[in-house]
């Protein structure tokens, strides 16, 4: 009896073995994937960061020129400034939010692809809706500058409104990619 228990652990040995690399393969590919993800996401931040201060830099210049004008003409120039400044650092702001949203779903894709057919067919279905939502906020924000400032608030609340539903779905789909990957 003891003798058949050695011969099956020596036999089952090799196979716990063979499994092990595979599993580190795996894990690698994810923390790969968490590493791409957080290093993309800092260059977002940078490039950002430089964005809004060059924006910054160009209102400030734009104001000291302003003072050169006459009264009324001064104060109304100053104003168009800030108020150009505020869409432009909004829109950057956005944009830089949705890059980092895609960075996020790219992981959970590679997750998902690590996991492979285990994954349940739902969690690629909701991944693919995100993935068209994203696409679609993309599109408004790239229609952004041509709105009319009449329209502008109203267009603001709903691309802030979009970007927390896509967030919210992308959290779900970062989750669920978690949850499944090894």
């Amino acid at each position: 009896m003891k003798t058949a228990i050695v011969i099956f652990m020596l036999l089952a040995a090799p196979i716990g073995c063979a499994s092990d690399p595979n599993k580190k393969l795996r894990e690698a590919k994810v923390e790969e994937a968490e590493a791409a993800r957080q290093q993309r996401e800092e260059a977002i931040d940078k490039t950002k960061d430089q964005k809004v201060e060059g924006i910054e830099k160009r209102t400030d210049l734009s104001k000291d020129q302003a003072e050169a004008l006459p009264e009324g003409s001064e104060q109304r120039a100053k104003a168009q400034a800030d108020v150009t400044a505020e869409r432009q650092i909004f829109e950057v702001q956005s944009q830089a939010k949705l890059q980092k949203m895609n960075a996020r779903l790219e992981e959970a894709r590679r997750k998902l692809q690590v996991a492979g057919p285990r994954v349940p067919t739902a969690i690629h279905d909701r991944l693919n809706i995100a993935t068209k939502q994203s696409a679609s906020v993309a599109s408004d924000l790239g229609h952004l500058p041509q709105v009319t400032t009449e329209r502008w608030t109203d267009e603001r609340k709903r691309i802030e409104g979009r970007l927390a539903e896509l967030e919210s779905l992308v959290d779900e789909v970062a989750s669920q990619a978690d949850s499944n990957s090894p």
